[in-house]
């Protein structure tokens, strides 16, 4: 049924053609030229993509060549972006660092360094963990346990628009005022032929979406480890200030009982002076 109405179309354009033109060679002449400049179009275009990704895959192999160079960094895991981008995240586990790629470059942040982390379908948060948010743990809870399934099924809704998609981001904000965020995209329609179906459906682009969310699970442990390790340094600064404060106290009590022995001072001056002190 559909060859024959794809046949019956190429039929009828041909019959517009002649229409048009008059005559019926020149009209099927016109429209050979015609198929044949949009094959050769298509082609071209074709070619120009697939060079583009191999030059953008080699600026990455290069960039990363360099980063396993560096002797404070290890790669322990690479998330590659799409192919239309030399783009890519390398993680360092034990060392809690990452680093971003951009063509031959690439930037080394340390977790603390890190301050939020977001899964974008369609410029739309999906899922989120942020280092200022009092709520991290729980966050980084639902990221581990909600998968690619959450994230599809929160965009499953009864509207259409819903189950398709045609960009898919991880977004990451540092501190970093030059360089605050970092984008890597998995999937964006725009780079792919006409002729594809827009946008894509959800469900095969499961691969892309699961990439994008298993990085963002990792980023969210390394936010989380930042955020426990300044909350086990917090109450030893606070004991240290602590008793610094103690022990400047008991000095000027000294000083002050120095001060009455020499005759300097009263013993009711000593009195209220070191009263007041020891109610700081």
């Amino acid at each position: 049924m559909i060859v024959l109405v794809g046949m019956l179309g190429f039929l009828g354009i041909i019959l517009i053609f002649w229409a048009f033109s008059g005559s019926p060679i020149f009209g099927s002449i016109l429209l050979i030229l015609l198929i044949g400049a949009g094959v050769y179009t298509d082609k071209k275009n074709k070619k120009e993509k697939e060079e583009k990704q191999i030059i953008e895959s080699l600026k990455r192999l290069s960039a990363l060549e360099k980063l396993r160079e560096v002797t404070f960094f290890k790669i322990d895991k690479i998330f590659e972006g799409s192919s239309f981008y030399s783009d890519a995240v390398a993680v360092d586990e034990k060392n809690k660092k990452v680093a971003f790629i951009e063509g031959q470059r690439y930037r080394i942040y340390n977790n603390r360094d890190i301050l939020s982390s977001e899964v974008l379908i369609d410029g739309k948060e999906t899922m989120k963990t942020s280092r200022s948010s009092q709520l991290g743990g729980a966050l980084i809870g639902g990221a581990l346990a909600g998968g690619v399934g959450a994230i599809i099924g929160g965009l499953s809704g009864t509207q259409t628009k819903d189950t398709e998609v045609s960009k898919i981001d991880l977004r990451i904000t540092v501190k970093d005022i030059n360089n605050p965020s970092y984008s890597l995209n998995f999937f964006n329609f725009e780079h792919y032929s006409k002729g594809v179906i827009m946008p894509h459906p959800i469900d095969l682009l499961k691969n892309e979406i699961e990439q994008a969310q298993q990085l963002h699970t990792i980023i969210s442990v390394l936010i989380k480890q930042a955020i426990d390790a300044d909350n086990f340094e917090k109450p030893t600064q606070q004991k240290i200030e602590g008793e610094s404060g103690i022990s400047s106290i008991a000095n000027e009590i000294r000083e002050l009982g120095k001060l009455r022995d020499e005759g300097l001072i009263s013993q009711e001056e000593f009195e209220n002076k070191k009263t007041k002190l020891l109610l700081i």
